[in-house]
């Protein structure tokens, strides 16, 4: 168990240097590990990823509406 989560997926990352140094220094600042910064960056990743996603549903879903608005302003 990570983080008050179940089960882990357990991998090996390669790492610059200067990224290993630097999640060292800031894990290090913020008393975590640096797996913990590097979950913590995969699910920043996720969301923003996702709401990338969730905008493009958002804007075709309202474009869809539009298109039928306007079909159905022909047939009155």
């Amino acid at each position: 168990m990570v983080d008050g989560v179940g089960p882990v997926y357990r991998m090996q990352i390669c790492l610059t240097e200067s990224q290993g140094d630097a999640l060292k220094e800031l894990a290090a600042s913020r008393d975590t590990s640096m797996a913990h910064l590097v979950r913590e960056a995969v699910d920043l990743l996720l969301r923003t990823t996702t709401s990338v996603g969730q905008v493009e549903r958002e804007r075709r879903a309202l474009s869809a509406v539009g298109r039928m608005r306007n079909s159905d302003s022909g047939n009155t």
